[in-house]
């Protein structure tokens, strides 16, 4: 197990803080010689670790609880905010961080400090479950894709997503031709292959003849909207929805989105489906918060 995955700049204030906090420093020297075996043997200081004392290894100078980093208290607050780019709900944030982190009050500290986050109450001041999809899961990755078209700050936006894991996409349009459609989605195409089935609405750039042809020769199938398929691009419009939740929220913080849309991919679904970037790409990918490298080793997740 190793941490060296982890950018020289961020590893090497980890392990500084880690080396100088003295809480972590004596949990340090109790992993090295051994827990007491009674609780109240334990210092005070480190009594909320005694319950996870067999889980607990030193690394390079780092501690690991498992896999996950222990995080020392002046990093707490620096790393919530990191896990919670690009705006996730407050459930979503403490699953993104059970992922890859771990200090004793995790929880608590995560629901203060984004009780406390202006974007996110200014837009969604009462925060509520994310929402379940209603329509059958496809068996494989990127078999099934759905799009949708959406402006916001006087720009237009493509938005492709897979029904499989909830990856999307975000594409900038210069403008609405259907060629300029095309070109993104060859794009993505060529990098996560070409889908069997491709849901659309009836905008004029996904009706027409140039992109009939383009369904034609990349060999997939076209579904538009209409009575018979009801829901046939609910789940394009809901991740428009978080697209532009995301977008609004950078902007009045001033971050950047794309670090958001990293971090959003990589936030498990729940605790057993995993993130859309494991379930599409069977593997994490290195976000701002350091986690070792048995973390990025990939990992299929098996379909549910």
């Amino acid at each position: 197990m190793s941490v060296e995955s982890i950018s020289p700049t961020r590893m090497e204030e980890l392990r500084k803080i880690t080396s100088t906090d003295p809480t972590m420093q004596k949990l340090v020297q109790v992993i090295r010689s051994g827990w007491p075996a009674k609780y109240r043997e334990v210092p005070r200081e480190l009594a909320e670790y005694f319950s996870v004392r067999d889980e607990l290894v030193i690394d390079n100078g780092v501690i690991l609880k498992s896999q996950r980093v222990v995080v020392p208290e002046s990093l707490r607050r620096v790393y919530i905010e990191q896990l919670h780019r690009g705006h996730p709900g407050v459930e979503a944030t403490k699953r993104r961080a059970r992922d890859v982190v771990y200090w004793p009050t995790m929880t608590k500290d995560i629901e203060y400090v984004i009780s406390s986050c202006k974007p996110c109450n200014s837009t969604n001041p009462h925060q509520t479950k994310e929402p379940m999809k209603s329509h059958p899961t496809p068996k494989l990755p990127w078999t099934q894709v759905s799009a949708d078209i959406f402006e916001w700050n006087d720009l237009k936006y493509l938005v492709i997503v897979d029904a499989y894991s909830g990856w999307f996409e975000i594409d900038t349009l210069r403008n609405m031709l259907s060629k300029t459609v095309i070109m993104k989605m060859k794009r993505h195409f060529a990098v996560q292959g070409v889908p069997e089935l491709l849901m659309t609405d009836n905008g004029t750039q996904f009706v027409s003849e140039e992109f009939k042809l383009f369904a034609k020769d990349w060999s997939f199938k076209q579904v538009t909207s209409s009575p018979t398929y009801p829901q046939s691009n609910g789940l394009a419009e809901n991740a428009v929805k978080q697209a532009k939740k995301l977008l609004e929220k950078s902007k009045r913080d001033g971050s950047d989105p794309m670090l958001g849309l990293l971090n959003l991919r990589n936030t498990p679904r729940d605790d057993s489906l995993g993130s859309p970037t494991q379930r599409l790409m069977s593997r994490r990918t290195r976000t701002v918060p350091p986690m070792s490298n048995k973390l990025l080793k990939p990992n299929v997740i098996p379909c549910k």
